[in-house]
């Protein structure tokens, strides 16, 4: 499959950053089955120089093993299964319910992670489900264990009742040389190059025929024993078969104490209404407020976007 996506927006303030119009990533996404037991899946996305220095990035590329109907073992770059964003949506812009992830993707949540993943699914009355991924970190880049084995997940979570999930993670890594990592922006004063870094996030899913909603919660910590934590509340009306009227909340608070991240408030909320083109094409609309006060800065604006995706 190939997945691509334009953005488009106006807002009420000419300070505020970006193009009004821009081409989204291309997402060419492959998945193969190699015998009964082992399969391949990769995703590959494009993007102009203009938007991205690396042109060609490898979101994921991995092996799975099937050990049995309900246990399987994966090998490879893969999503980190942190929370229920980031382990059911890929890049293809189609599947997300909002224009844009979460605001905490952009900071403390590790979207990839190049390591061995156990997982486990429908076990038992109330659809227990695990993983547990052992991985190079987010240090390493695309260098599978540069650094050696760097971080640890811990996901588990269950289905009670048709079309919920509920699911809670840990992940442990170690920031290596933190004040040359790309994502440092903190303000206090260390004599350390290398920090740990704790992130536990909660996800709710719920979804039928009649609506859908997500609730994304996080906290993290390096060094200081203050906690940075965010929330993402999402919830959407199928009014029509193909209009889903949604409402979204967006806060992140990185503490003023905090050693690697720039410390701040974000916040965004928003109304928004998304039209089903086609079984593989979209327009989503949204007017949002946004107020932000982070990377010595302030913003407070509001502005209207818009996004169609494809995928074919």
């Amino acid at each position: 499959n190939l997945f691509s996506y334009v953005t488009g927006r106006l807002a009420s303030s000419e300070e505020v950053d970006g193009e009004d119009i821009e081409l989204g990533e291309t997402s060419v996404f492959v998945f193969g089955r190699l015998s009964d037991r082992l399969s391949v899946l990769t995703e590959v996305t494009l993007l102009p120089k203009k938007y991205r220095e690396d042109t060609v990035k490898v979101e994921r590329l991995r092996l799975r093993f099937e050990l049995s109907d309900k246990h399987w073992l994966s090998l490879g770059k893969m999503h980190t299964p942190v929370n229920y964003w980031n382990d059911s949506y890929h890049h293809g812009r189609y599947f997300f319910p909002t224009i844009e992830r979460p605001q905490v993707f952009k900071q403390f949540v590790p979207i990839h992670d190049i390591g061995l993943r156990f997982s486990g699914s429908r076990l038992g009355k109330y659809g227990f489900f695990y993983d547990f991924v052992l991985g190079s970190g987010q240090s390493a880049g695309d260098k599978a264990f540069a650094n050696g084995l760097n971080s640890i997940t811990v996901a588990v979570g269950v289905r009670p009742i048709k079309n919920l999930e509920i699911r809670t993670s840990f992940y442990r890594d170690t920031i290596i040389d933190h004040l040359s990592s790309s994502d440092h922006g903190g303000t206090m004063q260390t004599n350390y190059e290398d920090i740990d870094y704790q992130l536990w996030s909660g996800s709710i899913h719920y979804e039928n025929n009649r609506f859908k909603a997500l609730g994304e919660f996080s906290g993290s910590k390096t060094i200081s024993d203050k906690i940075n934590y965010a929330s993402y509340l999402f919830f959407g009306w199928k009014w029509k078969p193909q209009i889903i009227p949604f409402v979204f909340s967006d806060y992140l608070n990185v503490d003023r104490e905090e050693e690697h991240y720039s410390p701040g408030i974000q916040r965004r909320y928003g109304v928004g209404l998304q039209y089903i083109i086609s079984e593989r094409s979209d327009l989503k609309v949204e007017l949002t407020s946004n107020d932000s006060s982070r990377h010595d800065t302030n913003q407070n604006y509001a502005d209207i976007r818009f996004q169609i995706s494809v995928g074919i």
